[in-house]
């Protein structure tokens, strides 16, 4: 559906209008009114001619013309057929305010609304939500009281109503282009409405507080057209789904669960993954502004020892890296500093500096210029009602970060966030640095700013993976699920099913040596539980009684007898759609899975490298690559067996696939286990 009337409106109607205090359609009047709406703005209200001034039709259907928007502030029970209406008359799209209908239970009405809005083509905003504010164009169709403020780069979407009120009622140097509060999103989805603000003139970073995943196609699509458009993201999505549980007998479900998939597509997308509205709102506005250029690091600067050592201990905390200052750039920063003052950062430039403009200035634009920083960050707390003579100190002091000539980006924080003054704030980001509150969120905020960009291509190889929907059947047995793997290039251990105590000896003798002798059967997926698996068998009784007792286990079993594989490090490789992208699942496997949780997951499709990386960013990575004197394992092999399962997922169109453990060693790494559902 084209949301562009809708959120770029030049005509507004309001059904529902009237002047009742604490009513929708007063809020959606009012609004509009003190806006200064310069487009067409009608009422719809059968006993009024006007409203707060705004002239009023009897019905929605004596409109003369369309209008781009129609505000529905009327009780639940009337938006089917209002929306009909406003789609005969070749309205825009439509705005619903009433709540009262899937999330109460009132499936059927929602189910009324969707079947009208389709009909016609008509994009709908809600309903259970706050409707839409279009900054630039004056343009509030929202439920509560709204003040604009100024017209700005940074845009929101979000599930929850009261996080926009919020948002725009927040006053920290923060210019709005567009909120919108999707509610039920019975029509139009958060995907949908950042898919179409990416494409926006103007918009140049987007906030999104999400609390359910909805469709993973659309997601990765919607974050390819920001790639596409330079908009950066920042995410805050709120819970944590269960809806992995179906994946029954395997470990994925426990160790990844939607929430972790999420943030890895986010991830993906070059976004920030947030966890606290605080934190997704200081993010959005930093990456509205320019990120750095090139490698290196964070520099921070301060007045104070105390704001140096904790903005030091939380970089270390949050894993933000902060540039080594080169031996000339210390020189050159000892010339502009007093005596005794140590050259580190965080620099502490300590008072004799304060309100020496030029002075400030030199000593950024030196810190910048260091090949090894892109990013300034300097610490100031405003306190509220200076005098003049100590506001002027204040600003003094910020014109030396104001005035550098630099190209990489600079931010003045607040080390507590109520200390940055509103019109502070408004003043940097004029000016073209950006206030930040708050030393924690900064630094996040920071850090999300230097990630890698995202590959619009790669984001729509995601959407592709996402967009197959597989017939769910059932699961495999072992034998089974390892001759399915084996097919795509997994490597397994030599061995074969018996449906009698004779054929498994059988299969031991062709094998030689040790063997393991294995329960097989779909039902089946945790052996040990059942008494379904006996390691290290050699003696032919021994295997054959093993064989009869599980064959009994289970009607219609069989046993898998395969070789002993060499000892090594145990690995999960598992790849799954138990969340909102098909995905890949890494980390230390056999029985510490679940118990360690050291997890990486990368989206599918995927490559060697992409899962050499992500064996690499396990914590306990170093058990890969040789710690304490032991052999690395041979992580191409590794990684190529990933990779191989990864295919044989998606050609075969899976539902599951675990390989559980997975045996790494110097030479190579071999699935022991395998669980596959179809």
């Amino acid at each position: 559906m084209d949301l562009s009337r809708l959120l770029a409106p030049t005509s507004v109607a309001v059904v529902g209008a009237t002047d009742r205090p604490g009513s929708y359609g007063r809020a959606a009047v009012a609004n509009l009114v003190q806006a200064a709406f310069p487009g067409r703005l009608v009422g719809v209200n059968p006993r009024r001619d006007d409203v707060l001034g705004v002239p009023c039709v009897p019905t929605l259907a004596d409109l003369d013309q369309p209008v781009d928007a129609v505000v529905i502030a009327t009780p639940a029970d009337t938006v089917a057929e209002l929306l009909d209406t406003a789609g005969a008359l070749g309205c825009g799209g439509a705005v619903v305010f009433a709540a009262e209908f899937a999330e109460t239970g009132r499936h059927d009405r929602q189910a009324a609304l969707v079947a009208a809005a389709e009909r016609h083509q008509l994009p709908v905003i809600g309903p259970n939500g706050n409707g839409i504010v279009a900054v630039h164009h004056r343009a509030p169709l929202w439920g509560d009281g709204v003040d604009l403020g100024r017209p700005g780069p940074v845009a929101l979407v979000s599930q929850s109503g009261n996080l926009g009120v919020v948002a725009l009622a927040s006053r920290r140097g923060l210019d709005w282009h567009t909120v919108v509060s999707v509610g039920n999103s019975a029509v139009v989805d958060a995907a949908a409405v950042l898919t179409h603000l990416a494409g926006t003139d103007g918009v140049r970073s987007a906030a999104l507080y999400l609390e359910e995943d909805a469709d993973g196609a659309k997601w990765a699509d919607a974050f390819a057209h920001c790639a596409d458009n330079d908009v950066r993201v920042a995410v805050l999505k709120a819970g944590h789904s269960s809806a992995g549980a179906a994946a029954g007998g395997a470990h994925t479900a426990a160790v990844a669960g939607d929430h972790r998939v999420f943030a890895a597509l986010v991830r993906e997308a070059g976004g920030a993954w947030c966890h606290d509205p605080h934190e997704l709102l200081e993010t959005a506005k930093l990456l509205a502004g320019p990120a750095p250029t090139g490698a290196g690091g964070l520099a921070v600067v301060t007045c104070s020892g105390g704001d140096a050592v904790t903005a030091a201990d939380e970089a270390e905390r949050l894993g933000v890296r902060l540039g080594n200052l080169a031996d000339d750039t210390v020189d050159r920063l000892r010339e502009l500093l007093p005596d005794g003052v140590v050259v580190t950062n965080p620099l502490d430039h300590t008072n004799a500096l304060w309100d020496d403009t030029a002075r400030l200035r030199t000593l950024i634009e030196t810190i910048a210029d260091d090949q090894d920083v892109n990013q300034v960050l300097y610490v100031q707390d405003t306190p509220h009602d200076l005098d003049e003579v100590a506001a002027a100190e204040w600003a003094g002091t910020r014109d030396g970060i104001v005035q550098a000539r630099t190209t990489a980006p600079r931010a003045v924080v607040s080390a507590l966030p109520e200390l940055m003054p509103e019109d502070v704030a408004e003043s940097l980001t004029e000016r073209g640095v950006t206030p930040l509150l708050g030393v924690t969120a900064a630094l996040q905020a920071l850090r999300a700013n230097a990630a890698v960009p995202a590959d619009s291509g790669r984001l729509r190889a995601i959407c592709a993976a996402a967009g197959a929907s597989p017939t769910p059947g059932g699961w495999l047995s072992e034998h089974d699920a390892k001759a399915l793997v084996a097919g795509h290039g997994v490597t397994v251990p030599r061995g074969g099913a018996a449906d009698s105590a004779a054929r498994a000896v059988a299969v031991a003798a062709r094998l030689g040596g040790p063997v393991a002798v294995k329960l097989s059967h779909p039902d089946v997926q945790h052996k040990s539980d059942r008494g379904g698996l006996e390691l290290g068998l050699t003696d032919a009784v021994a295997i054959s009684a093993a064989a009869d007792r599980m064959l009994a286990l289970e009607p219609g079993a069989q046993v898998l007898v395969e070789e002993m594989g060499a000892a090594g490090i145990e690995l999960l490789v598992s790849v799954s759609r138990d969340g909102v992208v098909p995905h890949l699942v890494v980390g230390i496997g056999g029985i510490w899975t679940e118990l360690l949780d050291d997890v990486v997951i990368v989206p599918l499709p995927v490559d060697r490298q992409r899962v050499r990386d992500a064996f690499l960013a396990l914590r306990g990575s170093a058990l890969l690559t040789g710690a304490r004197g032991q052999a690395a394992v041979d992580l191409d092999a590794l990684a190529d067996l990933a990779v191989a399962a990864s295919g044989a997922f998606l050609s075969e169109n899976l539902t599951l696939v675990e390989l559980n453990p997975v045996i790494a060693t110097s030479d190579g790494a071999v699935a022991v286990d395998a669980v596959v559902r179809r």
